[in-house]
């Protein structure tokens, strides 16, 4: 019955919290300070002490001082202690394989994500990585999202962006709307922005995250980028928590604080997301404000990849590269191409290019545009074959193959 009525307070102050009073937001934190009175569980205890970030952040925004001091949502992170690697980690490990999924790579709760898209296939995609079951399964539920996200990545199938549009045009939510305004950024981005704010008009907090990246990347905006990525985690979504610890390292629109960028990823960490495991393992091999810690750093990235994120094998790759470990950092950069990840792709075509093995990089910057990746990476790779410095190369398979590079090539000019 207590959890029933938790869950029922957490839901009322995502939905009202952006115009709710400030004596009715002042009665929820009392309601959440009892509630931590007769709570026990680790996790629901966390839940609570978020949801009074998204308060206190949310009075503080509107001219209000509830209690006198570190009111704001990053404040009130920044005083947060450290939890520790294995109490992140055994946070992290109580979500189920589903919840990861929905945190990491959509954005939403377990059971939000339930409501917007069929999740049967969804642990064969995106941890174990097998594209041909998780297709037969996205087709005989006739999973139109997945099948159109298969084809907008190229995991599984080739990629094809106005295949990919078709299918999400037959799912009607505001996922499937996020989705096209996906498509769409990338050539046209006022309309994509469209298709992310009608998103985001649908309560879908993932279009926040992208309407905070275009003011990020596209128009240099921190300030207007970091409103939306507040947005987006006062609904809950970890990816913007990740976004606002990335603000606080390169100091954009605040201070660079890297004490508050590990307090943000560990927020991120302990709701689910894998991408925030990868981020802290890069701030403690790094020792960035905490003690450089290489085994740390190692656990945080092998705990990402054993839920099938590929940023962790690829992280874990550079690890072992400075250290010289090159047969290590070559697997790890391996494993993660034969998964998809497209700069692990474009890193291994350089390895192979500065060794003169052309054939080998010519496969992988190939693999890196079968996936989307940026067609420009590969003019000096083809401009060294045609210089005559592939004297190590059977060189009729070299052109061909480079033949059949230039092809794709031209074929991908008109559908990306």
């Amino acid at each position: 019955m207590a959890q029933t009525y938790i869950d029922s307070v957490f839901e009322t102050i995502v939905k009202q919290n952006d115009t709710a009073s400030e004596n009715t937001k002042s009665g929820w934190l009392d309601t959440l300070d009892i509630c931590k009175k007769i709570v026990t569980d680790a996790d629901i205890l966390t839940k609570i002490n978020f949801h009074k970030l998204l308060i206190e952040s949310s009075l503080v925004n509107n001219g209000a001082n509830n209690t006198g001091t570190n009111t704001s949502l990053d404040d009130r992170i920044n005083n947060r202690d450290i939890l520790g690697v294995e109490k992140v980690i055994e946070k992290f490990n109580n979500y189920s394989q589903l919840q990861v999924i929905a945190q990491t790579y959509f954005g939403v709760d377990e059971k939000d994500l339930s409501q917007l898209c069929d999740t049967d296939g969804l642990i064969e995609y995106y941890i174990n990585h097998d594209y041909e079951s998780a297709l037969e399964i996205f087709i005989e539920k006739k999973n139109y999202m997945m099948i159109a996200d298969m084809y907008c990545t190229g995991k599984g199938v080739k990629l094809n962006k106005q295949r990919a549009l078709k299918y999400y045009q037959k799912v009607d939510n505001s996922l499937s709307v996020n989705n096209i305004g996906a498509v769409h950024y990338v050539n046209d981005s006022a309309e994509g922005i469209k298709y992310y704010q009608k998103a985001a008009d649908m309560k879908l907090s993932a279009s926040l995250v992208n309407l905070g990246n275009h003011h990020f990347k596209h128009e240099k905006n921190y300030v207007k980028a970091m409103e939306y990525y507040q947005r987006a985690a006062n609904a809950n979504n970890s990816t913007a928590l990740i976004h606002i610890g990335d603000m606080h390292y390169y100091g954009r629109a605040c201070d660079r604080n890297n004490t508050k960028a590990i307090k943000y990823y560990e927020a991120a960490a302990i709701m689910g997301n894998a991408n925030a495991l990868v981020e802290l393992g890069f701030m403690y091999f790094n020792g960035y404000s905490i003690i450089k810690d290489r085994n740390k750093a190692i656990q945080y990235y092998q705990r990402a990849t054993d839920v099938g994120n590929n940023l962790g094998l690829f992280r874990l790759g550079f690890l072992y590269r400075c250290e010289g470990n090159t047969t290590q950092e070559i697997k790890c950069f391996e494993d993660a191409a034969k998964h998809g990840h497209i700069r692990s792709c474009e890193v291994l075509g350089d390895i192979y290019k500065k060794r003169n093995e052309y054939y080998n990089a010519v496969i992988y910057y190939k693999k890196a545009i079968d996936l989307g990746g940026n067609l420009y990476i590969h003019l000096n790779c083809i401009k060294d074959m045609f210089n005559g410095k592939n004297s190590n190369t059977r060189k009729e398979n070299l052109l061909a193959k480079l033949e059949e590079l230039k092809n794709q090539v031209n074929n991908l000019r008109f559908i990306c």
